[in-house]
This record gives C-alpha cells, structure tokens and sequence, in this order.
C-alpha cells in the first residue's frame, strides 16, 4: 500500500473532491479541460504516480466527464440546446482570417462524444485488466487517452482549424494504437496501411478548408451551407460546369468513407485488429469508424440536395451487404467482428440519407455501445484460449464462462436486430423510413435486407462455434490440421484463475449503461418522429412509474433475459423433472409479449 500514501496517487482524490464539493456538474468547457489536464498528468507524472495512480486518476477523470455529460442528456436530445465558447484568437492568418480555438456542442457532437466518453471509460476500466502483464501499460493508457481526446476534439470543433487539429491526431494516435506491439511486422504493416487511408483521408480534408477559403467561405462549413447551395456558384473543368457545392461533397465522401472504411476502401480495417483488444473495442464502436459518419451527418445538407445521393445510397448499401457476407465465413473471432462493423458503417452511412438525424444516432448508440461489449467478452475468450482465435478452436465455453456466454449472446443478437431485442427496433426504424423516402432504389432496400438477415447468421454461428459446438470438431479439426490429439488448446483446468474481475465489472457496468442510455434515447426518437410516435401513444402505462413508451421497452429488455435463459434451460436441463419450470417460463414469455 505505498503507492497509497504516495502524495502525488493522493492528489488525484483531492482535486476530485474539490469538484464534487465546489460543484456537482462540470460545465463542457471544464469537461475538455479536465481531459486535457488529465491526460498531460500522466504524461508528466507518471513515473510517480505508477501503474495503480494512473488507473485512479484515469477513473476519476472520466467519472466526472461522464457524470456531466449524462447530465446534459436532456439539455441535448430533448430542447437541442446549442453550446457555443471561444477561447480567443490564438493566430492571424491574414487581415481577412483569424484562427479561434472553439468549441460547439450541439445534439449532432453531443451524442456522439457522449457515446465516445461512456465507451472510453469502460474500456479504460478493462484495459487494465487485459493489458495487467504488459510492461508499457501506462505507454498504452496514453495512447488510449489521447485518442479518445482527438475524437472529443474532432467532434466539438467549431471552425476549421480545431477540426483538423482533431482529424490529424486521430489519425496519428490510431497509428500508434494499432502498431503498440510493433515486435510483429504484420503488426506495422497493418499500422502503416491504416495511416496511408488516414493520409488520403486527411488529404481530401484540407482541399476542402483550402477550396471553402479560396471561395470565400469564411469558417466552418456548417455555417454557409445555405448560401453555398443558394448561390449555385460553379467551377469549369476541362470545359465542364461543375458547382461548388458537388465539389466539396465530392472530397467529403471520400474523406468520410476512408474513416468509416466503406467499399473500396476498407481494406485498413480487418488488419487494425492487430491492435490489442481494448484499442480495437474503442477504434471499431465510437472513434475512428465513427468520425466519417459523424462528418457526413454534419453536413448532410448539401448530400440531400445533390445528385450524388445516388452514388452514395449504392454504395453505402453495397458496404452494409458486403461486410456481413464477409463476415459470415471468417474464422477468425476478431475478423468476424469487423467486417461486422464494416457492415454497420454501411447502414449508418445509408441512414443519413433518411434525412432523419434521429434514426442514426440511435443506430449509432447501438452499434457502438454492444460492439465494444462484444470485443470485450472476445477478448476475454481469447485470453481463455491461449491467445487462439480460430473459432473453430473453440467449443463447450458456455459450462465455462457463463458471463461471456451471456453478454456476447446478448450483444450479438442486439448487433444483428434478433426480434424482441431492442436494436430490432433501431433498424426497424430504418426500414420504416425507407419506405417514405422519395430516394429509395430498390437494388439498394434488398442488398440491406440481405445484410440484415446475414447479420443474424454470423452472430448464431460464432454463439454456436464458441459455445455450443462439439467437442469431437475440435478433434476432428486437430486431426487434419496436424495438432496430437492430446494437445489442449485452452487451460482447461484452473482456467477460472486467469478472470480478473476488473473485466468482469466494466462488462457489467457498461451492460447495464448501455441499456439505460438506450431507454432514454429511444423516447427521445420515438418523440422526434412523427412517423414513428403513431406506433407509440396507444400503449397502456402501467403506473406513474414508467409511461407506456418506457415500459413497452423495459418489457423487450426483460424479454431479452427470458429467451437467454430458456436457451440455458434446454441446453443444460433437458431432464423431465424440469418440465414444470420450462412450462412456468414459457407463460412469463406470453405475459410479456402481451
């Protein structure tokens, strides 16, 4: 307990408490600058503080930038309030430019840096747990921190420069995220391609802030969006008439889909899985792939009054069936989840064009929160397995790791909108607003139904393959690829001693956040579209408790625990003396679907 007494691990509890004694919520500005501080702490102090200082200070920050950002959840998704601050003019450009360093918050980066933050702090949380034997510890704890503070940079910028500055460093921290075990040259391989995508990515950026300035675009794109679309001002090429407006649209799709590797460019995103677990839980559920959909969204007011529209309907529907066809035949557990979430980014992507803000960042929570989950239970699996991947390696865990069995069942039907969950809902919503949309093309609406039912059979294959397989597979399996029969390919006996319960605990946390924050974001969007509300305002309440929107959905979430448990029952209880309880809960299952 040295480390205890230590003053600067002291230090860390004591500027805490003179937060929560001065004031219960930080403002946003306090919120960005407790992350910076917190993060040049470690920096700086890191050699006295130690591995367990640096946990402690790391919880605390993002405990109190959690705290405050929940309790703006309202503020934000109920009277879309905008937040606005400046901290002066830091650089004169020209007589005619200025260079401020501000922040904007408003429903669009709320939710998303909301999402990035409570992601962030449970991965931190297991972080500690899967990289426990790992000298460079706090070295990854860094990197972790500043991508997580270039995302939070990126989504709060309010002019072009702060945007850039949070483009480039997520760029950059990702790379060091995914070559931290650069022993490998795979490992820098798949590293220096995944920098190579952000380069050209970041390339197509600043033609942008460069054309927005050589037009005389003054700011952030946001604010002259109607005047670029009213002023139909055009630039020849090659004695063509192409407007300003397709122009910049052009540049900002490729500049997105590099981020949210959509087809033709996804290439980086399977081979940034040699990043460790935690890193690979937080670039594929709210930071990188996110940043493309989150610049998109920003500006899909010049996509829906384009021609492009089109283009970029195809191929984002193309993306979504491509990835889950892809992913349906992997064998690789890690592989399988991210050509899921190329898939994912395919529906976000395609979900902008429903010119309904809502539908995608509900889509958004639900994806993010329940994938890193399931990188998370992977992880762990793969830990249990001797670092083997191969699910075809793998078999009979559910006897074994029932926490894992249960929330990677939980997560992947919720990921592939398996009926009663409630990310069924989420895309049900989708598919609702499609139908109404005058841009629909049909190729389009049934690549999308392909993909959502392929989601549906790789999430039952990896359950069955990892869980519920057969042992005598895995011997067959051995047999042809050379292994002695007697070989064991996971620690079968003392396997419990390798859990730790860090991981177990921000698994459950983040579980049990993720169904919270989906509860109250599914009023928000039920509320907000009118088109969806019709469905909603006839339910029953069943006190003054809960309204009926909000009991509706508690209900599919308890229901997600029957189905679970009904699948353990007949697995492991096939006796006849168990009739009775499999009877007793087949009638709760009825009570609550009625």
């Amino acid at each position: 307990m040295l480390w205890f007494i230590n003053f600067w691990n002291v230090l860390p509890f004591a500027v805490s408490m003179v937060f929560l004694l001065s004031d219960n919520v930080l403002s946003l500005v306090e919120c960005y600058i407790l992350e910076v501080a917190s993060l040049l702490s470690i920096i700086l102090f890191s050699f006295f503080l130690g591995v367990k200082g640096v946990f402690m200070l790391l919880l605390i920050s993002n405990f109190l930038t959690l705290a405050s950002l929940w309790s703006l959840f309202t503020t934000f998704n109920g009277s879309f309030s905008v937040f606005i601050t400046n901290f002066g003019s830091n650089t004169q450009l020209s007589s005619a430019y200025r260079v401020d360093f501000g922040l904007m918050v408003d429903f669009i980066s709320y939710n998303f840096s909301f999402l990035t933050m409570l992601i962030a702090g449970f991965v931190s949380v297991y972080a500690f747990s899967y990289m426990r034997n790992e000298p460079r510890i706090i070295l990854f704890i860094i990197f972790l921190k500043s991508f997580v503070l270039s995302m939070i940079t990126l989504l709060w910028a309010s002019n072009w420069f702060v945007f850039v500055l949070g483009w480039e460093m997520i760029g950059l921290t990702s790379f060091l995220l995914i070559n931290f075990w650069n022993s490998k040259i795979t490992t820098l391989k798949s590293a220096f391609k995944a920098f190579i995508f952000n380069k050209f990515s970041d390339g197509c950026l600043v033609m942008v802030v460069l054309l927005s300035y050589m037009w005389g675009l003054d700011g952030f794109l946001t604010n002259n969006l109607t005047d670029i679309l009213n002023s139909n001002k055009c630039v020849f090429v090659f004695s063509f008439e192409i407007l300003y407006s397709d122009v910049l649209l052009t540049l900002l799709i490729v500049c997105s889909f590099c981020k949210s590797a959509q087809f033709g460019f996804h290439s980086w995103l399977p081979d940034s899985m040699e990043a460790p677990v935690p890193a690979s839980a937080l670039i594929h559920s709210a930071t990188l792939v996110s940043a493309g959909i989150y610049v998109m969204l920003r500006y899909s007011t010049l996509l829906l009054n384009s021609n492009l529209i089109y283009v970029f309907i195809t191929i984002s529907a193309f993306t979504a069936f491509y990835g889950s066809i892809i992913s349906s035949f992997q064998t690789d557990i890690k592989k399988v989840l991210a050509y899921s979430t190329i898939s994912h980014c395919g529906f976000l992507m395609f979900s902008i064009t429903l010119n309904n803000p809502h539908i995608t960042v509900l889509y958004l929570y639900g994806h993010g929160l329940y994938k890193s989950l399931s990188f998370i239970g992977a992880g762990n699996l793969i830990q249990y397995a001797n670092n083997y991947q191969d699910v075809r390696r793998m078999s009979g865990f559910s006897s074994r790791y029932v926490f894992e069995f249960f929330y990677l069942s939980v997560c992947l039907l919720n990921l592939s909108s398996f009926p009663f969950f409630l990310n069924f809902f989420s895309k049900h919503f989708l598919f609702n607003s499609l139908s109404l949309n005058s841009y629909l093309i049909v190729p389009a609406y049934l690549l999308l139904l392909l993909a959502a039912f392929s989601g549906v059979f790789y999430s039952l294959r990896i359950l069955y393959l990892v869980f519920l397989g057969l042992k005598k597979n895995h011997y067959i399996f051995n047999t042809i690829s050379g292994i002695s029969s007697g070989e064991v390919l996971w620690p079968l006996n003392g396997s419990f001693k390798n859990i730790n319960w860090l991981s177990l605990v921000s698994m459950l946390f983040l579980y049990v956040s993720s169904a919270l924050v989906m509860l109250k974001l599914f009023s928000f969007t039920v509320v907000n579209s009118e088109c969806f509300l019709d469905m909603f305002n006839n339910l029953p309440a069943i006190s003054f408790w809960f309204s009926g929107l909000q009991y509706f959905f508690i209900k599919m979430l308890l229901l997600q625990y029957i189905l679970i448990l009904i699948v353990v029952f007949i697995l492991f209880k096939r006796g006849s003396n168990h009739l009775a309880a499999l009877v007793l809960l087949f009638i709760l299952l009825s009570l609550l679907i009625l």
